[in-house]
């Protein structure tokens, strides 16, 4: 993982009603994305005192994992508030 460069990917505004396309839309987009963050999240625990506060927030994302990345395997699933980014993009 490059650093924090990564966006939500372009499949989270796809319209509602499509839970096909956006689920496979998220599985080449966010799921790679996911891996990388898994990935960088793993290394930085490694390297980081075990009793820091980012080590201590890591271990939680870590230990959440299968709920945070589950929406990448259901297209009927919303990341976060999206009706709200597509109002502030004049998407809704």
């Amino acid at each position: 993982m490059s650093g924090v460069n990564y966006y939500f990917p372009s499949g989270v505004l796809i319209v509602a009603g499509q839970p096909d396309l956006r689920c496979s839309v998220r599985q080449a987009q966010a799921r790679p994305i996911l891996d990388d963050l898994k990935l960088w999240m793993e290394k930085m625990l490694r390297a980081l005192s075990a009793k820091s506060d980012t080590a201590r927030a890591i271990r939680y994302a870590l230990s959440h994992w299968r709920a945070l990345s589950r929406y990448v395997d259901d297209g009927l699933l919303e990341i976060g508030r999206v009706e709200m980014w597509r109002g502030s993009l004049g998407l809704a």
